[in-house]
């Protein structure tokens, strides 16, 4: 999946960040496994909304894990962030990302559904679109 970015705030969108997910995700956090070319841009964002929508099971829940990308020593690298609680079809989290890039990986699936993607949507723009003071 090629590196996507939030939806629009006018009219409001969402994007599908992870697309088809079976199982939680494994835990080594290394470029191989979670390439930065399927990660989230959102620079312009202070937040982003990320909701998921799931395909079959019985009352599935997903958690989400937050891997930031930073500058490390030698290059660059993940550093993981927080889980989110269990959250379930309709069901949506705030993250502050300060425009930084992010990888949701699935952290915890349960109620067997045959897949889920993560939406996300912008919430709060880091340059507020509206009236300026002189």
């Amino acid at each position: 999946m090629a590196q996507t970015t939030p939806g629009t705030i006018s009219p409001p969108t969402s994007t599908v960040i992870r697309a088809e997910v079976t199982a939680a995700e494994g835990a080594a956090v290394t470029d191989a496994a979670y390439p930065v070319a399927s990660s989230t841009r959102s620079a312009g964002w202070k937040s982003v909304l990320l909701f998921p929508r799931f395909v079959g099971g019985g009352t599935p829940t997903v958690s989400i894990q937050l891997l930031w990308r930073v500058a490390v020593v030698g290059g660059n690298g993940w550093a993981i962030g927080d889980t989110t609680e269990a959250l379930a079809e309709g069901e949506s989290v705030t993250v502050e990302t300060h425009g930084r890039d992010f990888f949701a990986r699935v952290y915890a699936l349960t109620g067997s559904p045959t897949n889920v993607s993560i939406h996300c949507a912008g919430r709060e723009p880091t340059r507020p679109d509206g009236p300026r003071g002189s």
